[in-house]
């Protein structure tokens, strides 16, 4: 009779411990040390809105830049879950993983160049309890990205070789780390800055992609535009400028060529007209005009010739789709020679977020 009642308590025991204690698949508890797993999606490049500030650059969209994202999932009570995707060419992607349940799952993004360094990153934490889970992790800049150090990398490139030289120059002699060059290179990831000097070739749709791309992570950048001679040119950096500056309509070129005098607007925005110059007077070569500023003292106009007809203009990140990047142009490939340095100083300075 003994040995009959130790068989049932044993047999009670086992059925209040299985009714009581380790149970349960997905969807069952909420904190550390629940069983099972829950899916959990990350979207990056697909929702987040860009923003900028002076070292800090983050990006709605994988910059051009990035050669791969890796993964790391890691929490103090699971195995560290890592996994790296080649996304050249994508703007966005989606990743889904089965992640043990459980809080404080770390969800870590980094992005890489083609040399493998990590350029940006984002993470975010999630507590999970079986449910699905969605995830947008924006990409921020890190220290080891170039444009974080901006004021050290500036990158000149066109056809108009003398003009190019004589910026380069200037640049150089600002205490900029310049690199001068007929032919936008592929990787843009090295520099902080773009001066874009030419006169009769046209910038490619390639071409217009990789600046807006780098306007978006928060560059900075200058465009060039002329008089008649050069409409092709003008017609494509219209285009550029009106898929990147909100609500477009911008002209540039089609006016003739606008004549003198010619004077900095003091209402420009950014100070870019008093930081760290005063600048009034410019003296261009005949350059072309723009539409589509309003009139003075609107503070998107940067230069004018006669009868107020905006010769160049200047955007900041407001201006900008995403909310990034700073922009200006000016409608003459020869005003370099004619110019001193304070102007080009004060240019430089604006579109480095200084």
């Amino acid at each position: 009779m003994k040995r009959l009642t130790a068989i049932f308590a044993i047999i009670l025991l086992a059925i209040t411990f299985n009714n009581c204690g380790g149970g349960g698949g997905a969807g069952s508890g909420s904190g550390s040390g629940s069983s099972g797993s829950s899916n959990v999606t990350v979207n990056v490049g697909s929702s987040s809105s860009a923003s900028s500030a002076r070292g800090l650059r983050t990006s709605s969209a994988i910059p051009s830049t990035v050669a791969s994202i890796r993964f790391t999932i890691s929490a103090s009570d699971m195995s560290t879950i890592t996994e790296t995707i080649s996304v050249s060419g994508l703007s966005s992607i989606s990743k889904s993983f089965d992640v043990p349940n459980g809080n404080n799952r770390t969800f870590l993004v980094e992005a890489l160049n083609s040399s493998g360094t990590v350029i940006y990153n984002g993470s975010t934490t999630a507590n999970l309890n079986g449910s699905q889970v969605t995830l947008s992790i924006a990409l921020a800049a890190t220290s080891s990205n170039p444009n974080l150090n901006s004021n050290t990398a500036v990158l000149v490139f066109g056809d108009y070789t003398g003009s190019r030289d004589i910026l380069a120059t200037s640049l150089t002699n600002l205490g900029y780390t310049v690199t001068n060059v007929s032919s936008l290179p592929e990787d843009l990831s090295s520099y902080g800055t773009i001066w874009h000097v030419a006169a009769y070739t046209a910038l490619t749709s390639g071409e217009q992609s990789q600046l807006s791309d780098f306007l978006a992570t928060g560059g900075g950048l200058y465009l060039t535009g002329e008089r008649p001679c050069c409409e092709s040119l003008n017609a494509s950096v219209q285009t550029l400028i009106n898929s990147v500056v909100t609500g477009g309509g911008i002209t540039v070129g089609g006016l003739g060529d606008i004549s003198g005098s010619y004077l900095f607007n003091s209402s420009a925005l950014g100070s870019i007209t008093t930081n760290p110059n005063t600048i009034t007077a410019f003296s261009p070569i005949a350059p072309g005009g723009m539409g589509g500023l309003g009139s003075l003292p609107d503070s998107n106009i940067l230069v004018t010739g006669a009868g107020n007809v905006p010769v160049g203009a200047v955007w900041n990140s407001s201006d900008l789709t995403g909310n990034a990047g700073r922009l200006v142009i000016i409608m003459d490939v020869n005003w370099f020679p004619y110019s001193p340095d304070d102007i080009i100083n004060n240019i430089q300075t604006f579109i480095d977020g200084a």
